[in-house]
C-alpha cells in the first residue's frame, strides 16, 4: 500500500513531464489549445480550397479587382475557419475538485451500465430528464447531447456538419450562422451580376452561373433551417426529435422573435471547459542513473512487502 502511495507522489519542477487530461475525444487542438480541428480536417479544407478557387475565378472574369465581392469571400472565409476552429463546447469527461487528486486520473472511461440513468429536474414549468452518458460518464444537462463523430457531450448541441467536418455548439453556432448569411449574400450578388453582365463578358459565366445557383440553393435552403430554428430558439435535434412536444412546448422560448434572436446570436459566449493540452499535473523525471537507484529500492520494497 506506501508503495502505491508513493508512486502516485507529486513533486512540482521546471524539469517535470505533465500528466495530462485522460480524453478519449477525437477533437485535437494545437497551438496553446487556441485552435481545435477534428479527424474531419479533409473536408473542412476541400470546402476551404473551393471558396478560394470560386474567388479566383470569379476576380479572373472581371480581369479586374472587384472589392465588394473580394470583402466578401475573405469575410466568408474567416467565417468558415472561426466555426471549424472553435471548441463548439465540449463537456468534460471528468470532473475534478482539486488538481492534486492524482487518485481520478485512474478511473476507465468505459461504458459501464449505471442503475439509475436519467435524472427528473424541473425547469420553470417543466419537467426535464437528465439522462446519463455511459461514454462520458456524466449526466447530460439540458439541450447537451454526445456527438458520435467527435466522441464529445456538447453543450447546445445543433448538429454534426459533414460538409464542414465538425460539431456545431453553444461556442460555434453565431460563426456558422453568420458564415451562412455571409456566403449566401455573396453568391446571390454574383449571380446576379454576371446575369446582367455575361454577355458582354464571356461564355464561360454562363457556367460559372450554373455551378452557383446549384449551391445557392443548398445553402440557402440550409440558412433559411437555421433562421426558423432561431427563431423560435431550437436547435437541429431538438427539430427532427421533437423534444419539446405541443403540451408542454419548448422552455427555451423567449418570449418574442427578438429575445431569441438576441438569445442565440448575440448573448455572451462562454468560456470553453475543455483544454486538450493544458497541464494539470507533474511527476518528476528521474535521470537515468537516479532511475536505476529507484529501480533498485523499489525492489526492495517490495521483497520485503512479500517475505
Amino acid at each position: 500500500m506506501n508503495y502505491h502511495q508513493e508512486q502516485l507522489e507529486i513533486s512540482i519542477d521546471e524539469n517535470s513531464t505533465p500528466i495530462r487530461l485522460k480524453w478519449t475525444g477525437r477533437n485535437k487542438a494545437c497551438c496553446g489549445d487556441t485552435i481545435f480541428y477534428t479527424n474531419q480536417s479533409a473536408k473542412f479544407l476541400i470546402v476551404l480550397m473551393l471558396l478560394f478557387l470560386e474567388a479566383i475565378l470569379y476576380q479572373m472574369i472581371y480581369m479586374k479587382i472587384q472589392y465588394y465581392e473580394l470583402g466578401l469571400s475573405l469575410l466568408s472565409i474567416y467565417l468558415l475557419i472561426a466555426t471549424y476552429c472553435t471548441d463548439p463546447g465540449i463537456m468534460p469527461k471528468i470532473f475534478y475538485k482539486h488538481e492534486d487528486d492524482v487518485e481520478k486520473l485512474q478511473i476507465p472511461q468505459s461504458t459501464k451500465k449505471k442503475e439509475t440513468q436519467h435524472i427528473i429536474v424541473r425547469l420553470e414549468t417543466h419537467t426535464i430528464r437528465l439522462k446519463f452518458c455511459p461514454t462520458c460518464k456524466i449526466y447530460r444537462p439540458s439541450r447537451l447531447s454526445h456527438c458520435g463523430f467527435c466522441n464529445n457531450c456538447v453543450l447546445r448541441f445543433d448538429h454534426h456538419c459533414n460538409w464542414i467536418g465538425t460539431c456545431i455548439g453553444k461556442r460555434n453556432v453565431r460563426s456558422f450562422y453568420f458564415f451562412l448569411l455571409v456566403l449566401n449574400t455573396q453568391l446571390i450578388f454574383e449571380i446576379v451580376k454576371l446575369s446582367i453582365q455575361q454577355s458582354a463578358i464571356c461564355i464561360y459565366c454562363i457556367v460559372l452561373i450554373v455551378v452557383l445557383a446549384l449551391v445557392t440553393v443548398l445553402t440557402f435552403a440550409l440558412f433559411c433551417y437555421h433562421t426558423f430554428l432561431i427563431c423560435k430558439n431550437q436547435t437541429t435535434n431538438e427539430h427532427l426529435k421533437h423534444t419539446w412536444t405541443l403540451d408542454s412546448g419548448n422552455p427555451y422560448y423567449k418570449g418574442s422573435l427578438s429575445k431569441n434572436i438576441y438569445n442565440v446570436l448575440f448573448s455572451h459566449i462562454p468560456n470553453r471547459l475543455v483544454y486538450l493540452n493544458k497541464r494539470l499535473f507533474s511527476q518528476h523525471t528521474l535521470k537515468p542513473k537516479e532511475d536505476k537507484e529507484q529501480q533498485q529500492v523499489e525492489l526492495t520494497k517490495v521483497n520485503s512487502s512479500t517475505d
